[in-house]
């Protein structure tokens, strides 16, 4: 692999497109670089991510895709659901629907675990070293009552992913809590410039050893 480099596939939403990063490609152009650093070779990238889309979304997106994208992957990044949860909220107005959120959250976590079983039983087919890098969600609305125990239920099914072979979760909950002042941009929503930075060095910290 040293000689021919390596394939790195970036599923997700507009935390995957960059969508808040004045520099353009996110996390993702940084964790392609920093991998291409560690492995001394070049690393090539496909994006499979559009801004706005649910978990479900996502699946449908990258169940469209030819095959051999999934399963020549050797690095693959994924986040989702943030939206569901989002969505699932009348931002803004009150009440929040508890059934609602409820039901995205649950809802979320159905669709990112199809989606790693899905790739998992893509990359059964070849014989090819692979690591899935799940990341889970943080906060943006830390004003919002009651939004941080919802958020804390996605996290606990996205941590559940790990019982897959070679899936490693990201904690950017914790990393950005309490600093979204310091590593959202100024739509409040999305991570600016430092926080990608973080979100790629927080991956990168799961090494780029592949079995």
């Amino acid at each position: 692999m040293e000689h021919r480099g390596a394939n790195y596939l970036a599923i997700g939403d507009s935390l995957t497109t960059g969508v808040g990063a004045s520099k353009p490609g996110g996390f993702v152009s940084i964790y392609r670089q920093y991998a291409s650093g560690a492995l001394q070779a070049p690393v090539r990238t496909l994006l499979v991510a559009r801004s706005g889309l649910t978990a479900a979304q996502i699946y449908r997106l990258v169940y469209q895709q030819p095959i051999a994208s999934i399963s020549k992957a050797n690095f693959i990044t994924i986040t989702g659901g943030g939206n569901d949860l989002i969505q699932s909220v009348q931002y803004g107005r009150q009440p929040y629907s508890i059934e609602k959120l409820e039901g995205a959250i649950k809802n979320a976590i159905y669709w990112m675990t199809q989606l790693v079983l899905y790739i998992t039983e893509m990359k059964q087919k070849e014989a090819i070293p692979y690591k899935i890098i799940v990341f889970n969600s943080y906060n943006p609305l830390e004003s919002v009552p009651f939004i941080d125990q919802y958020i804390k239920s996605f996290n606990r099914g996205i941590q559940s992913l790990t019982r897959f072979p070679h899936v490693q979760v990201v904690d950017v909950y914790q990393a950005f809590k309490g600093r979204n002042h310091y590593v959202l941009s100024q739509d409040a929503f999305h991570p600016n410039n430092k926080g990608y930075r973080i979100m790629a060095d927080a991956a990168a910290k799961k090494g780029y050893q592949l079995n």
